[in-house]
């Protein structure tokens, strides 16, 4: 394979790639925001949301409704909303235009690492049009700015290789590199440590393919001054972790709680000690997708570039001794990070972590699973028939267009072909409210998932007792109160749940959208 020098183009071509790189990311962010008018939650935005308020209540960043993992995203939160004056709320229902800069990280990322204008915006693009990844990037989750700050690890760890003979400047990008990882750690401690496994990982293939297969001693010495290097990168990152864990952040040391538990359930499934729960994150396809083939048709271009990328790094494996160091490198972080994708596979049939492990982690697999293709294609290229080519490119070029909208009907789960919907109604905050400001210290029931709750929380802000506990039990008996919303009965009946009986019940509110079923009392002295 040729090598993969740097080849910046700084004409208007590149600007022109840049500009549509940025648009198709704020078209997405834009899209997912005003797709249902801006009625859109889900339980990581919400907890954000009320960790931000609670940090500008408060005036702290460990308080009552702090997010465990970090601060990072809750705390970026509130200094924007101190700067500008928006409320918290605001600004976490719009903040899914931040798509346009995971879009440009991304490319200069890309470019860095790859060593073209052509292969970056490739790679870039091509994580544009894998909605698993795009909805950790559009929703309110730290997610948007944990990966963000991963891309930026890598930019200015491979582009500070070109500056060996350069002190400050190499001292520059080394600062930047741990400035963008303490942004990770800030964020969300498990990603940031799971990102410093996946390099020493990657540190270990490394540096066994140069022990087995180098034969050029001069390449050798460089590649082991690069395997030390990696080493004390990964052992410093992990200092990071152990101090942020232990002496800057207490209720980050959860994050112990969390291994011991992973390492419980893997006993259990690899020893057999007792049952292990059915997998439900791998049964819901049935449940929230009204035809398999729909789903199949909305995400189908991320299954065939996992599966493209697998074929790419097939062929790089038999080629790795004509590979240079940074096509190298990148072999070496998909290895890492497949490994660790098909780890938490095993991890979900564990029952850990509420089983989505494998979801979670296929966000840093497809950074780099794009770039691996992108890498292909341009590999294979020059090698196609001009007459194919002809073809190939309007055929190729309709496809993408259609993977890009198939996404975003994706990540906003339209109701066209999905049951569960991340979206909620006027009416049904109304009644949220209507309950905060009337009832106390009550239980209530609101919907068969934990959709609507998260929503309430949201509205609700940060306090240090909630006034009203909200349910989502399959069975609410015991619960004096149910609220049924037009939006509830929509899904229940879509997804074939059966609601709870208001036989026996009262109803005391209806908003036309929202109807509250209080249980009828059975002495004169129940309320």
């Amino acid at each position: 394979m040729n090598g993969f020098k740097p080849s910046y183009n700084t004409s208007a071509t590149a600007n022109l790639v840049v500009a549509l790189l940025v648009l198709l990311g704020l078209l997405a962010g834009l899209y997912y925001v005003l797709r249902y008018g801006g009625w859109t939650m889900e339980v990581d935005a919400s907890r954000q949301a009320v960790a931000a308020d609670g940090i500008l209540t408060t005036g702290r960043l460990v308080n009552a409704r702090a997010y465990n993992n970090g601060f990072g995203y809750a705390a970026q939160l509130s200094f924007v909303s101190l700067v500008t004056g928006i409320d918290l709320n605001s600004i976490q229902l719009s903040a899914g235009t931040w798509v346009f800069v995971v879009a440009l990280v991304g490319f200069v990322t890309y470019r860095e690492i790859l060593g073209s204008l052509f292969r970056g915006a490739l790679a870039a693009f091509l994580l544009l049009v894998q909605p698993d990844f795009m909805f950790y990037m559009v929703r309110g989750s730290h997610e948007r700015t944990t990966w963000t700050c991963a891309l930026l690890m890598l930019f200015f760890l491979v582009r500070s290789y070109r500056f060996a003979h350069s002190p400050r400047r190499l001292v520059a990008h080394v600062l930047l590199f741990y400035l963008a990882f303490w942004g990770m750690t800030a964020g969300n401690i498990f990603f940031a440590s799971t990102f410093i496994v996946a390099i020493g990982l990657s540190l270990g293939i490394g540096w066994s393919f140069e022990r087995l297969f180098l034969r050029d001693k001069e390449a050798e010495q460089s590649g082991s001054a690069r395997w030390r290097r990696l080493m004390l990168i990964s052992t410093t990152c992990l200092i990071v972790v152990y101090v942020f864990v232990n002496y800057l952040y207490q209720p980050a040391r959860q994050f112990y709680y969390v291994l011991m538990n992973l390492v419980d359930k893997l006993s259990v499934l690899v020893f057999g000690a007792e049952p292990v729960p059915q997998v439900v994150a791998y049964q819901y396809f049935g449940s929230a997708w009204r035809d398999p083939l729909a789903y199949l048709a909305v995400t189908g271009m991320q299954w065939v570039i996992a599966a493209s990328s697998l074929g790419v790094w097939l062929w790089l494996t038999f080629h790795l001794a004509k590979l240079e160091a940074k096509t190298r490198f990148l072999w070496q972080l998909y290895t890492s990070f497949g490994i660790l994708l098909a780890f938490s596979l095993v991890a979900d049939f564990s029952g850990f972590l509420s089983s989505n492990l494998q979801l979670r982690l296929f966000t840093p697999f497809a950074m780099f699973s794009s770039a691996i293709v992108a890498c292909g294609i341009q590999e294979s290229w020059p090698r196609l028939q001009r007459k194919f080519k002809r073809v190939l490119v309007p055929a190729v070029g309709l496809l993408a267009v259609f993977a890009f909208m198939a996404g975003q009907v994706k990540i906003t789960n339209d109701p066209a072909i999905a049951n569960q919907w991340v979206f909620y109604s006027p009416a049904e905050m109304r009644a949220g409210q209507w309950l905060d400001a009337t009832l106390k210290n009550q239980r209530v029931w609101v919907d068969i998932s934990d959709h609507l709750r998260e929503t309430f929380y949201f509205q609700e802000g940060y306090v240090e007792n909630r006034p009203n506990q909200y349910e989502n039990k399959p069975d609410p008996a015991g619960y004096p109160y149910i609220l049924i919303s037009q939006l509830t009965q929509l899904k229940a009946s879509r997804m074939g749940i059966s609601l709870p009986s208001t036989v026996g019940y009262l109803q005391i509110y209806d908003n036309g959208g929202t109807q509250l079923f209080h249980r009828r009392p059975q002495t004169p002295y129940q309320h």
